[in-house]
């Protein structure tokens, strides 16, 4: 009975908003609780990288807080305001104070993002969305990937994935793409190489035909670190195979191993010369 209790005598709500539980059933009902004891006007979600056109559903009634330093200091001085008068800070006094720890609030805050590879937004450990691989692949010591696309050219239409490669250039990382021949390479071939422009030593193009391809990737892997060492650990994800996209699982370590000595065995095998196209359009051999 304990946390009803305080309810009814909080005098200030925080909502705190992340790219994790927005979309968590349980939020809307604890903002209806709060609700219930607290003035509309003195409850306010605070939204952690997360974007006002995001919210949805109740929460979205009330005011927000923007990760921003002006308008976070908006939500101390309005906390403030509600205080007794005998306890109530000077707004001068207060200014000053929250200048003086803004930076290292800021630097605490960015830092749970950094390490954050446990919390989800689908609320499975295991059952990641791409911004949550995209998170994972940057906060991990990483000196090589191979990505194993079946659609490259749709891919790279995504700006997300473009800006996380421009990321990992700028910290070093070789990137191995690995893709199935079609009636696309050419022009897929000749993005990847401007992407990689600045940076062409860090780019290695496999073709494939396209049967063998489908056979041995029928879907979208991301192998970071593939060659081992003790300070950078292999890890696979791959992204279900369905309807609904953009649902990625980490592989067991056992799992990757065998993942990764499949696609080291393509790349080792050297495909046939012909490149008659088949019925289908897709180039099938080199």
């Amino acid at each position: 009975m304990l946390i009803p209790k305080e309810l009814e005598d909080a005098k200030f709500g925080i909502i705190c908003l992340t790219p994790y539980n927005i979309k968590s059933p349980w939020l809307n009902f604890e903002a209806g609780a709060l609700s219930k004891s607290i003035d509309h006007a003195f409850l306010s979600p605070f939204l952690f990288k997360v974007e006002p056109s995001e919210v949805k559903g109740p929460v979205s009634q009330f005011q927000s807080t923007i990760y921003e330093k002006e308008d976070v200091f908006d939500l101390i001085s309005s906390i403030n305001n509600k205080l007794e008068p005998e306890i109530r800070l000077d707004i001068e006094l207060l200014r000053s104070t929250f200048n003086v720890w803004w930076r290292q609030l800021k630097e605490n805050l960015d830092g749970i993002e950094a390490r954050q590879e446990v919390e989800t937004e689908t609320g499975y450990q295991w059952l990641h969305n791409p911004g949550e691989i995209a998170n994972i692949e940057l906060h991990i010591k990483c000196n090589k990937i191979w990505i194993i696309t079946p659609s490259p050219y749709k891919d790279l239409q995504d700006t997300c994935v473009m800006s996380l490669v421009k990321k990992n250039l700028e910290r070093g990382v070789q990137y191995t793409v690995f893709l199935p021949l079609s009636d696309t390479t050419k022009e897929v071939e000749e993005n990847l190489k401007q992407l990689f422009s600045e940076n062409p030593g860090q780019l290695t193009i496999k073709e494939f035909p396209y049967k063998q391809f489908q056979n041995l990737a029928p879907t979208h892997f991301l192998v970071l670190n593939p060659e081992e060492t003790e300070d950078n650990p292999l890890r696979i994800f791959l992204e279900l195979p369905i309807k609904d996209r953009d649902y990625w699982i980490e592989v067991d370590k056992e799992s990757a191993y065998k993942f990764a000595a499949r696609f080291r065995r393509m790349l080792e095998k050297k495909p046939p010369a012909s490149k008659k196209l088949e019925n289908n359009g897709h180039v099938p051999a080199r």
